[in-house]
């Protein structure tokens, strides 16, 4: 997963904003065991200045917020979007789209 910002947020910041995105990943029900290669890359775009200006910690809470939901809604975006494939070793079939609304209204995972 890659995690990137405009957020002027130093290395330590990074490091917990990116460990957000694995929330986002669990709410998807991925269970991360071992070999799964779940890594994350947190970034920001803002060039240093030279002066600490870097966000204040009480003020993290929403870019933590933020990074779950963004990671979460871009898994479930990239299983409803995607397409089949063919490649040397086989089909990769697309996920019918129908009958997984269907299945997760009749769960009550989403609303009928």
């Amino acid at each position: 997963m890659v995690v990137a910002t405009d957020a002027p947020l130093d290395h330590r910041q990074l490091e917990r904003v990116g460990r957000r995105a694995l929330a986002g990943l669990a709410r998807t029900g991925s269970s991360m065991s071992n070999g799964s290669g779940d890594y994350v890359i947190a970034f920001s775009t803002v060039r240093p200045s030279g002066r600490p200006t870097v966000v204040a910690e009480d003020a993290l809470s929403p870019l933590f917020q933020a990074t779950i939901d963004a990671t979460e809604e871009a898994i479930y975006n990239s299983l409803l979007r995607a397409e089949t494939v063919r490649g040397y070793r086989g089909v990769v079939r697309a996920l019918p789209i129908d009958s997984t609304v269907m299945i997760l209204k009749r769960y009550g995972a989403i609303p009928r």
